[in-house]
């Protein structure tokens, strides 16, 4: 079975520039360790993303819910109501379209559940652009919130070049409630090759420094006595 390596590394704070409310990385659950990392890949905004470009190119106007207003560039989505799926959806979102693959969206508490209890919550702004080549800037200022994972905010920018080779802009930060924040440093590429699905390296700087090798290994490279595989990484602590 595949597993991301985590590695975390505990360090002065007063050698951080994350101290100020930063998340206690030792303290906190391997599922909270897990989400940060999620975010600071800048997935959340990519799902996000992706999301607001169902909603342009139109794949709800089966359903009246949500309802889409259009005026020129800019795409109004307005929840309070039920898709035919049966997704129930609040809040609203503001798309405003710049050219073929770039855009600004603003939600405002948009919200979606089902009865099965799928959900999602977007609350901020989303900057995208994708180029022909499939470059991608991202730029997030988003609260998003991830069934079974909580809640993260995210103030990021993420930017992969068309050989997806990513990286994050300097004093980007992610924050969990309740937990704190942490600065983000990462540098990453996807692996097109056997092997890893991820190459690179990424550290959160927190109250103390989670530090990510992105490799992907099997759960038996894990430590022994310190590996502890769950929700799809594997995490060894050092104090």
């Amino acid at each position: 079975m595949r597993r991301t390596l985590l590695l975390l590394a505990i360090s002065s704070c007063s050698l951080l520039t994350a101290c100020d409310n930063g998340i206690h990385f030792a303290e906190s659950t391997d599922a909270e360790r897990a989400r940060a990392v999620h975010a600071a890949m800048g997935n959340d905004g990519m799902r996000a993303a992706a999301l607001a470009k169902r909603f342009i190119d139109g794949r709800f106007d089966a359903s009246t819910c949500p309802a889409r207003q259009t005026d020129g560039d800019v795409v109004t989505i307005t929840g309070g109501c039920v898709h035919d799926s049966g997704w129930h959806l609040d809040g609203a979102a503001v798309i405003t379209k710049h050219g073929k693959e770039a855009m600004s969206i603003h939600f405002a508490d948009l919200r979606g559940s089902d009865d099965q209890g799928s959900s999602f919550g977007y609350d901020g702004t989303v900057e995208y652009a994708e180029t022909a080549g499939g470059a991608i800037r991202i730029v997030s200022h988003l609260s998003s919130d991830v069934p079974g994972s909580g809640r993260v905010i995210s103030d990021l920018e993420v930017t992969c070049d068309e050989t997806s080779e990513c990286h994050t802009a300097d004093g980007g930060t992610i924050e969990l409630p309740g937990l704190g924040t942490a600065e983000v440093v990462a540098a990453w590429s996807r692996n097109p090759g056997d092997g890893p699905a991820y190459r690179g390296s990424m550290e959160l700087l927190g109250a103390d420094i989670l530090h990510v090798d992105l490799a992907v290994v099997d759960e038996d490279d894990c430590a022994p006595g310190t590996g502890k595989p769950t929700g799809g990484v594997c995490v060894t602590v050092r104090r």
